[in-house]
């Protein structure tokens, strides 16, 4: 998810500002600009700024942090997301929803049937992906405990104020239990249940990090239930922390037993990392499909639309090399 509210570009900031002094001389006159003018001016300015200026910091301390690692332990973990490329394969692709932060590629197939079930965690205020599959006749599960209520209505979109993770709680609910609650749900659509392929479903997931968990956590029959998965997976330049190693590796592992990726992306909303040979992304995309779903061709990465538009995307296609 990708929370950088940045305005715009440097050559916006020139525009407010011109515009400002334009009014101040104008030649008939100071014009009058409100206080609200002012300030909305400034505030534009100050976000900006601020997530500029957080992004080099944060790209500063997280390879630092890296290299003092590296000076003193006598271990080099390879990292764990290029073991996603041993099983992957190519797809045709089709971006749904968004066209920046908020749209996903799904293989065509995909899009060739209606899904029983999507279920989208970390849903928070962009529900374009969501609002498609509704459209369709899916029923869409989106999860967020940090919002009150969907930004759009519709019959068939059902919002659950709760977090998705590694147990059950008033807060917080496991990938086992809300599909089954979602099984359960079906027949309101008005089909009954044996009319809808149970095996048939979507999951589209971004839960700021616990997607470890839960991953590292479920069950193969659970994970046998979505034909397709789209995960974004953070902070993956971690992967050098013993404990986090162990966890990825799991939850990958978990993965791999019953999908393959077909795609894979980097969120531009951080910096790339050089961690030892390899350029590592801290947030990063990936659609994954069943394995029982067959895909001939060799798998491509083909360059996406940046999530953060208003940043440079400096690896549009980073995998690329790795997957030869």
């Amino acid at each position: 998810m990708d929370h950088c509210l940045v305005p715009g570009s440097e050559a916006r900031i020139a525009l407010y500002f011109y515009v400002f002094k334009k009014r101040l001389s104008a030649s008939q006159g100071i014009e009058v600009i409100s206080s609200n003018q002012i300030k909305a001016t400034l505030h534009r300015v100050y976000v900006y700024l601020y997530w500029r200026i957080r992004r080099v910091l944060l790209h500063g301390f997280r390879q630092l942090r890296y290299w003092i690692w590296s000076t003193f332990s006598p271990i080099e973990p390879s990292y764990p997301m290029l073991r996603f490329l041993d099983e992957a394969k190519g797809a045709r692709l089709t971006r749904v929803g968004s066209p920046n932060d908020g749209g996903y590629l799904l293989p065509d197939l995909a899009l060739e049937k209606k899904p029983s079930i999507v279920i989208s965690p970390g849903a928070d205020v962009n529900v374009t992906f969501e609002s498609h599959f509704a459209e369709m006749g899916s029923l869409v599960i989106c999860l967020d405990a940090s919002v009150e209520h969907l930004p759009v209505e519709h019959p068939n979109l059902i919002f659950v104020k709760k977090f998705l993770g590694p147990h059950n709680s008033e807060n917080w609910t496991t990938l086992e239990t809300i599909l089954e609650e979602a099984i359960a749900i079906l027949p309101s659509l008005g089909q009954p249940l044996s009319e809808w392929p149970l095996d048939s479903n979507i999951l589209q997931m971004d839960i700021e990090g616990w997607e470890w968990q839960v991953f590292e956590g479920v069950t193969p029959a659970t994970l046998q239930a979505f034909e397709y998965m789209i995960v974004e997976f953070h902070d993956t330049h971690l992967f050098y922390e013993p404990k986090r190693f162990k966890q990825m590796t799991a939850a990958i592992r978990n993965i791999m037993s019953t999908h393959r990726l077909v795609f894979v992306h980097r969120n531009n909303g951080d910096k790339m990392l050089r961690m030892g040979s390899v350029d590592v992304p801290p947030l990063l995309e990936v659609t994954f499909a069943r394995k029982d779903i067959n895909f001939e061709s060799e798998l491509e990465i083909p360059a996406s639309a940046p999530n953060s538009p208003e940043f440079e995307d400096e690896f549009p296609n980073w995998l690329a090399k790795y997957a030869s």
